[in-house]
């Protein structure tokens, strides 16, 4: 089901600087397990997202810090912390994931025009929040090699 934007109105937090120093704050301890992540807490709804699309296995919402024109982040509600950590059992919720990034993509208009998804993994794969993610990237020309 997509989520009426114009329903859930996030409280405003006065910059992104705060949501940045959570992401920072917020990483998994292996000596605290019920420290939550970023994403965790906005699945949670304890931090505000301009959330486009939601079922029982993915949240699809803004990225505070676009990349692109459309720049969606589409995850996992099962605490995956990368794609390299996911088992077999969660094959179906990774194709889960693929697809309703393309639905999100189809919704926005970014079907015709060709958009990116991304998944990093890994401080060098530019990995920022240790929950797995896809980047859903488009309106604007994208380049190759990325990076």
């Amino acid at each position: 089901m997509l989520v009426n934007p114009q329903r859930r109105k996030p409280a405003r937090t006065g910059s992104n600087v705060i949501l940045e120093k959570a992401c920072v704050a917020i990483g998994p301890d292996a000596a605290n397990p019920a420290v939550l992540t970023l994403f965790e807490r906005i699945i949670a709804r304890q931090i505000p997202a301009k959330i486009l699309f939601e079922d029982e296995h993915v949240l699809a919402f803004h990225d505070i810090q676009p990349q692109a024109p459309v720049h969606v982040l589409v995850i996992p509600k099962k605490p995956i912390p990368r794609i390299g950590e996911a088992a077999a059992e969660d094959q179906t919720l990774l194709g889960h994931l693929l697809l309703k990034a393309a639905d999100v993509a189809r919704t926005l208009g970014l079907d015709a025009s060709g958009y990116r998804l991304v998944i990093n993994h890994g401080r060098d794969g530019g990995e920022s929040v240790p929950h797995l993610h896809c980047h859903l990237l488009g309106r604007r020309p994208m380049s190759w090699p990325p990076g």
